[in-house]
């Protein structure tokens, strides 16, 4: 009885990897672009037939680091970082006619049409560091 409650679980987990590999997930992105500014990396990430424009800001090397690299497959969690469509609950006119998030060190990221004027974050990457423990492929 003990096995058989293990191996529906142990069968679960090997599909949820198949499917990552083969793009079933929602959040799978593949990598098409990775430009490196001063402060950041820009990654260029791609579902379907839509591209994200991801800021990831350059860290210190983190031991064991998966790398990001371009044409891999990557399980993340995006967030939309600008334009802001709300400040403190109240809605914002779209854009304001901003098309680029100023950056720390005074240097600027563009927003693009390409991936629909917005720029993303994620808490998966670390700089070029994938964070999540599975489902990478190249």
């Amino acid at each position: 009885m003990c096995l058989i409650l293990i191996l529906p679980c142990a069968c679960k987990q090997i599909q949820n990897i198949a499917d990552v590999k083969n793009g079933n997930v929602d959040n799978t992105y593949q990598i098409i672009n990775i430009k490196e500014e001063k402060m950041v990396y820009i990654i260029y990430a791609q579902k379907n037939d839509s591209i994200f424009k991801i800021i990831s800001e350059k860290t210190s090397p983190i031991n064991a680091c998966k790398e990001v690299k371009i044409g891999g497959l990557y399980m993340l969690d995006i967030n939309e970082i600008f334009p802001l469509d709300s400040l403190l609950g109240n809605n914002l006119m779209p854009n304001l006619g901003i098309k680029a998030l100023m950056l720390k060190d005074g240097s600027s990221v563009f927003i693009e049409e390409s991936s629909h004027f917005k720029l993303y974050k994620s808490d998966d990457l670390n700089g070029l560091c994938y964070m999540k423990e599975d489902y990478n492929k190249k």
